[in-house]
């Protein structure tokens, strides 16, 4: 139990632990959680911490707080669409790699539209084409098979969405 600056106690239910994307092979953090809470402030580096850390994770789940693009989308318009916590190529790395489980809001500024999303690693599903001749040096101009990812019905989202003014619709 720490103290905060008042000197009351805090209780912490969970531990989280401080690191970058060296200590994500760390064997004791193989079966880990990644969390990023925003990740990407470029107060230290001009690099994406969260893109280092989420390319070289290999865990199965990952939780980011912060806006991100989509229906997470950003208010300001400067920062429009991708956010002011996470780089572009974070995001889109994260949503071809892994699909969101889970989607809640959070307090925060009236100028920011922060949630917390929890995130699961996407199995993927190799799908022959139709095109397909059965050459296995077809050239990747023809394709012959496509890559898609796996999501099972029961860790998928909802897809209809509405504001309130248009919930009638639904």
């Amino acid at each position: 139990s720490d103290e905060d600056e008042d000197g009351d106690s805090i209780h912490m239910w969970t531990e989280v632990k401080y690191g970058g994307p060296d200590v994500l092979n760390l064997p004791e953090n193989k079966d880990r959680t990644l969390f990023l809470c925003y990740p990407d402030d470029y107060e230290e580096s001009e690099e994406s911490m969260a893109l280092q850390c989420l390319k070289t994770f290999n865990g199965d789940h990952v939780v980011h707080v912060g806006e991100l693009c989509g229906a997470q989308a950003t208010l300001s318009l400067r920062q429009c669409p991708w956010g002011r916590t996470s780089d572009p190529g974070f995001q889109e790395h994260l949503m071809t790699n892994f699909h969101c489980i889970l989607q809640i809001g959070i307090p925060h500024w009236p100028h920011t539209k922060d949630h917390l999303t929890v995130w699961k690693r996407s199995k993927v599903c190799i799908i022959p084409s139709s095109t397909d001749s059965g050459d296995e040096d077809d050239s990747d101009e023809g394709g012959c098979e496509d890559a898609w990812a796996a999501v099972p019905a029961d860790e998928q989202l909802p897809v209809d969405l509405a504001a309130p003014c248009t919930l009638h619709l639904l």
